[in-house]
């Protein structure tokens, strides 16, 4: 049996393609709604998320999954490989897994997240993971921020989701995570772009703890 090996890749891949001409895919994994944002020069370009709430199905950026075990995980599959295959993504990130959440669905979004990574991978998407706590810090300033401020932060950044209710804060996750990543993209090109971001916007991508030892700037994309 062959086993698939995540490679490691030098950022200077980033080369390739100028930062504003990226398409970006910001992927947030949860188990009943996840969420994607497709993004180009900071512009939200398309969105889509997966849930079970009947009145948000009729909307065009929903895909209905009322399913339960691997026939949710069945639809999650063959509906993102779809979305990717209709979209030429440069670049992509997704959220790591919150490693101190407990209980059963754990597992389970485990399950998604690797499914997921999966199907990135194996689209040649370059991508790259970033901590949750990183996500929250760079939209609010607060590396524990409540999904609600989460919301917010992406209301006053020009992406109202408010409408969507608990699909809403999967979808301002994701949004966050393509922008940060856009952000990135731009870093690499020119390091002097980081010095006009907020300082809560700066310390992710150049501070190190002991859990990720070398800075997020320094991590080398997956593909």
């Amino acid at each position: 049996m062959k086993v698939i090996k995540k490679k490691i890749i030098s950022n200077n891949i980033i080369e390739k393609v100028l930062p504003e001409n990226c398409i970006i895919l910001g992927i947030d994994q949860s188990l009943n709604g996840s969420a994607f944002v497709k993004m180009k020069n900071f512009e939200v370009l398309d969105f889509w998320f997966f849930t079970n709430v009947i009145k948000h199905s009729i909307d065009p950026h929903a895909i209905l999954n009322r399913e339960t075990d691997t026939k949710r995980l069945n639809i999650i599959y063959e509906e993102t490989s779809k979305l990717i295959s209709k979209n030429a993504f440069n670049y992509a990130a997704i959220e790591n897994y919150a490693f101190g959440a407990k209980g059963n669905s754990t597992f389970q979004i485990g399950g998604v997240g690797e499914m997921l990574r999966l199907q990135v991978y194996r689209s040649g998407i370059p991508f790259r993971e970033y901590e949750p706590s990183k996500v929250k810090k760079f939209a609010t300033n607060n590396g524990s921020a409540e999904k609600s401020e989460m919301v917010l932060a992406a209301y006053k950044a020009g992406f109202d989701v408010g409408k969507y209710g608990k699909n809403g804060e999967d979808l301002a996750d994701a949004f966050w995570i393509a922008t940060m990543l856009n952000n990135e993209l731009f870093i690499h090109k020119n390091k002097d772009y980081i010095n006009q971001l907020q300082k809560n916007k700066r310390d992710v991508f150049t501070e190190v703890t002991k859990s990720y030892p070398i800075p997020l700037l320094n991590r080398q994309f997956y593909i």
